[in-house]
């Protein structure tokens, strides 16, 4: 205490020297200071979405970390070093998110940009503590798994629980001592601005308002980082190195290989993502064209990503833990019980398992960030207010309820053995409403988007005056109405059915597979679903025909080649998305009505939620001329505001 009290006064000693060398003058600011933050360069109006985003962002990063934290602390079986430590990690996890996007969420919903005193620098510790301690904890995990690998016989020798308990403490303490010091250099220093020029409060960016020059804080903040870098760098590369040196070692031991292959995947893929965030970060900061909100949206990556994915890689990836998961869902003991259903899956080979799950994530969070991107770009350009642009936002809604529908339950089974593929019945019958709700909406939401080009084209002096805001809500409602009623009878048909089975021999659950549980007659479930696929397709294919044949005749007969070339451009994105609907439609079916390609019919069905939804706002947003240019337009604002 005396030794820092004596460090504090040389240091107060050496400021009052440097301002009376360079001969400054200054009027510090008196407490209480209150801090304003930059944030975001957003309207009040798209204010309320981004709140809804992060907090729904928010809320997945409390669920997902707070589930594996109590499974682990629950479950006696996960007691161990390992276990442990990914607990650290997910709390480690819920101090950056928490210390982040509660402060978001402030400013998006209230526009209150000012934090006072006290908070900021909370907020600066944690959000430092939260980017040391990561390190530090993924570098006592890769020693952890070093041990288990290298040394398998003495690692419970090695591993005891005094041992793990030192080698979490020494993690925290290291981070926690290293940014004590770092918030230590600033005492005394004095501040003469509020203007915080970041979306959070760090170190860097209160210095930034200091009325002196700070290079002591500069020198250490540097050497920290690079110190921290480096080491938890040399030794994560140290662990695995002596990792796969044993595993080349035991060629014998194919089992051992594997295993330690499993152990050590979630751990290096979770150091990987977090470093590649960082790099970003980094990247990002040094080249000036970057619009600013591109920059600040990279800075807060690294305490939305990590946090919301590693719950995910460990709770799906490690065997141990992901087995323990369904058991503390009411999913235990299964014997047959009409309320829980065995799924068959999505059939991958054991060595594609890990390749197919990053394939199908690294899609799904495409599929996400794409049809959202494209709700929201229309939603805050009024210019594109406009019937066909409002109806067109029912497609990536339908996309995005379709994906989410289908593919977290595919991703699940991918990693889950055959075995251990039990879905309850409500769980089944839900996603069958989805599955059958998205084909269905696929073909209504197409059907009046095509209306639309047919009146634009063939009516464009009465456009106006027929499509009505009224018009364009009766157009989206009847869409949705009218899908929602025919799946709902098509299901309803099918819950009525008792169940005397429990297998679904499908990769995931639709309306055929819930009334083959049944021993009852199901002549009127099939009368009716051949009914409803009989006049969905005639129905879908004769309007978006006839409709296109109108706009051809008019086309034709008209000699403006302004005209033909904006009906091919507004037509020839429609076209094609209704194409590849129709045509995936056409091939399961026709592919089910073949058993011996039962295998390549189930492959298509699986392919259905993912290409469409994936290729429909690639199509719309590159094809779509005025999309493109919003696109371009909302960055270039964004580097100009810069």
């Amino acid at each position: 205490m005396c030794g820092l009290r004596r460090f504090l006064l040389c240091y107060a000693f050496y400021r009052t020297l440097m301002l009376r060398m360079e001969n400054v003058s200054y009027v510090a600011l008196r407490q209480p200071i209150v801090f304003e933050l930059e944030g975001f360069e957003v309207s009040r109006s798209h204010g309320y979405p981004l709140f809804a985003l992060v907090l729904a962002i928010y809320f997945l990063v409390l669920l997902g970390n707070v589930v594996v934290m109590g499974v682990i602390a629950i479950d006696k079986t996960l007691h161990k070093p390992m276990y442990v430590m990914v607990c650290n990690l997910a709390a480690c996890d819920l101090l950056g998110g928490t210390a982040v996007m509660t402060q978001l969420m402030v400013i998006f919903l209230m526009g209150e940009k000012r934090i006072p005193y006290n908070s900021a620098y909370a907020q600066a510790i944690c959000v430092h503590t939260y980017g040391a301690a990561v390190q530090t904890i993924l570098s006592a995990m890769a020693y952890d798994r070093y041990v288990a690998v290298c040394e398998p016989l003495r690692y419970h020798a090695i591993m005891t629980t005094a041992h793990m308990v030192f080698v979490i403490l020494l993690a925290w303490a290291v981070a926690i001592i290293l940014i004590a010091v770092l918030f230590a250099l600033n005492v005394g220093t004095p501040l003469c601005g509020t203007y915080i020029r970041h979306v959070y409060c760090s170190n860097r960016s209160i210095l930034n308002l200091a009325c002196v020059p700070t290079p002591i804080n500069d020198i250490y903040g540097l050497c920290m980082t690079w110190i921290l870098s480096s080491s938890s760098f040399l030794i994560i590369f140290f662990c695995y190195g002596k990792i796969l040196s044993a595993c080349l070692m035991r060629k014998s031991d194919k089992g051992s290989r594997s295993k330690a292959l499993q152990t050590c995947a979630s751990h290096l893929v979770i150091y990987l993502i977090f470093e590649i965030v960082s790099l970003i970060i980094i990247l990002s900061n040094r080249f000036p064209q970057v619009p600013m909100n591109i920059k600040k949206f990279c800075t807060i990556l690294i305490f939305i990503v990590p946090p919301l994915i590693n719950p995910i890689i460990y709770g799906f990836v490690t065997k141990e833990l992901r087995s323990e998961l369904p058991s503390h869902w009411g999913m235990e003991n299964h014997t047959y019980n009409d309320h829980v259903l065995l799924l068959e899956g999505i059939k991958v080979p054991q060595q594609s398992t890990y390749p197919a799950f990053t394939l199908l994530l690294i899609t799904y969070i495409f599929i996400m960030v794409a049809n959202i991107g494209l709700i929201a770009l229309i939603s805050m350009e009024r210019s594109m207010h406009q019937p066909m642009y409002i109806l067109f936002c029912n497609l990536p809604l339908n996309d995005i309820v379709g994906a989410t529908g289908m593919i977290p339950r595919l991703l699940w089974d991918i990693l889950t053995t055959a075995p251990e593929r039990y879905i309850t019945y409500i769980e089944c019958v839900i996603q069958a409403f989805c599955a059958h709700l998205f084909a269905t909406t696929s073909h209504t939401i197409l059907m009046i988007m095509a209306f639309d080009r047919y009146v634009a084209i063939c009516n464009p002096l009465r456009y106006a005056t027929i499509m009505t805001n009224k018009m364009v809500i009766r157009l989206s409602m009847s869409a949705w109405g009218v899908a929602i009623v025919l799946v709902g009878i098509l299901l309803g048909l099918t819950i009525r059915l008792s169940r005397c089975r429990s297998n679904i021999f499908n990769p995931y659950c639709d309306n055929a597979s819930l009334f083959k549980l049944s021993c009852e007659s199901v002549l009127i479930n099939n009368i009716y679903g051949f009914i409803f696929t009989v006049v969905l397709f005639v129905s879908s294919i004769g309007s978006i025909s006839l409709t296109y044949l109108k706009i051809a005749i008019v086309c034709l007969s008209s000699k403006n080649s302004s005209l033909n070339s904006k009906a091919l451009t507004t037509c020839s994105t429609h076209l094609l998305v209704y194409l590849i609907v129709i045509g995936f439609g056409v091939t399961i079916i026709i592919l089910h009505r073949f058993p011996k390609y039962a295998e390549l019919g189930q492959m298509c069905s699986v392919l259905f939620p993912v290409i469409p939804t994936c290729l429909n706002p690639i199509i719309y947003g590159l094809q779509t001329k005025e999309i493109k240019q919003r696109i371009f337009r909302v960055f270039h604002r964004a580097k100009v505001a810069a």
